[in-house]
């Protein structure tokens, strides 16, 4: 297993670098089990760029230039997203976050082996159906407050969010650990919406393809 980068290095390296390598000796093509999977990702700041992540049944390959239609893309600065990766920021959202970069797991025991793969692609179809960014802003953790965007349905990056969601790194660490539901999050203030509901609710139902079938 290639060893993750000790300190911070370029996003190029690691995306175009480490990465595809960390998911082929994870054995990431078998545990989709033939479904073929289209993420992008926008970093903005030095060193960031669009990159196109596919995943298909023979190779995980990563593709810097063009999000290229990608139906849901990762939308984060730099700073913020280095800063997951090896700054401890953002909390357990921004752990969350940092897995699916940080670590592909060990041959035979892949952090991925659990995807449900039909459904998220099925999801992934749903998905590239809306048009919107959803914001999520996690406050009062380590090194200061930390956000991360979706940007969701293909094509150019708004140029504001559709909706945004902002929550205490604890809050956040509660609703992770299923301590604390979203409802009961957003009824007693403790998660703040900002922006369309009418969005989150279409993200919510395309989300929902997800369960099991």
């Amino acid at each position: 297993m290639s060893d993750f980068p000790a300190s911070p290095v370029p996003p190029a390296d690691l995306l175009e670098g480490y990465l595809p390598r960390a998911w082929a000796k994870a054995g990431l093509a078998k545990a989709l089990g033939g479904e073929e999977l289209r993420l992008g990702l926008h970093l903005a700041g030095r060193g960031g760029g669009d990159w196109l992540i596919e995943l298909r049944a023979d190779e995980a390959r990563v593709t810097r230039g063009s999000r290229n239609g990608a139906p849901l893309s990762l939308v984060q600065s730099v700073q913020d997203w280095r800063g997951a990766l090896w700054e401890g920021r953002g909390g357990a959202l921004g752990a969350r976050a940092a897995e699916l970069f940080r670590n592909g797991g060990s041959p035979g025991q892949s952090r991925w082996a659990p995807v449900r793969a039909a459904p998220l692609a099925r999801a992934l179809a749903d998905l590239g159906a809306l048009d919107g960014l959803l914001r999520l802003v996690v406050t009062g953790g380590k090194g200061g407050d930390w956000s991360l965007a979706l940007r969701v349905g293909p094509g150019a990056l708004p140029e504001a969010p559709t909706a945004t969601l902002s929550l205490a790194a604890e809050d956040a660490a509660a609703l992770l650990a299923r301590e604390l539901s979203p409802l009961e999050a957003l009824l007693s203030g403790r998660l703040r919406l900002d922006g369309e509901m009418g969005f989150l609710l279409q993200l919510q139902g395309a989300l929902g393809r997800l369960a099991p079938t």
